[in-house]
């Protein structure tokens, strides 16, 4: 009983890192936002800034992917994600699916980590959450409007720990379905 109480495996770094607290202390919490040109970074978009949508449906999957510029350092991101997310449909109904990801410099894809959340569970149920940073918040049910710009809230979708080298990027991934597995369509052809 030696060990500190939390211990965690950086990805990428191939390492343990040990703290008495989580999150670690000194974790300094960097916002991130979401722009008209798919970039992901840390000014504040344009009131004006127009809207992105995508299509989903029985033959159509569509999602939409938010890039940081690649990065200079190396940077480890140590902790709770956490998305606050506007969204509108038309349906009566929406599943929103955000997925964070590490982006080599050739362009491979490595998911960290992912969340989701029904439209109609979107409300924030005060008495039952706790803080933002270590721990999930419940969701109660709402009625759901239709074309309204209605606060969808990932409040919290996990932990990661992660070591970003030099010119990977950051991506965000917002859908409505899951990514199929990388074999899939090698098993459908072999089928």
């Amino acid at each position: 009983m030696d060990e500190l109480p939390v211990k965690i495996f950086i990805r990428g770094a191939n390492e343990w890192l040990e703290s008495k607290d989580y999150p670690v202390p000194g974790t300094k919490w960097i916002p991130f936002n979401l722009h008209e040109n798919r970039s992901l970074c840390e000014i504040e978009p344009w009131p004006e800034a127009e809207s992105a949508s995508y299509d989903t449906g029985s033959d159509n999957q569509g999602n939409l992917k938010y890039y940081s510029a690649p990065l200079v350092e190396n940077t480890e991101v140590v902790g709770p994600v956490v998305l606050n997310l506007y969204a509108s449909c038309r349906g009566t109904e929406m599943v929103m699916r955000a997925s964070l990801w590490d982006v080599d410099p050739e362009g491979k894809e490595t998911i960290l980590n992912h969340g989701w959340l029904r439209a109609s569970h979107r409300e924030l149920d005060a008495q039952k959450s706790k803080t933002l940073a270590t721990c999930p918040f419940t969701y109660q049910s709402s009625a759901f409007s239709p074309w309204a710009n209605i606060p969808t809230y990932f409040r919290y979708f996990g932990p990661i720990a992660n070591l970003f080298t030099v010119g990977h990027r950051i991506m965000l991934k917002i859908s409505s379905t899951g990514d199929p597995p990388e074999n899939l369509t090698r098993l459908a052809k072999h089928s």
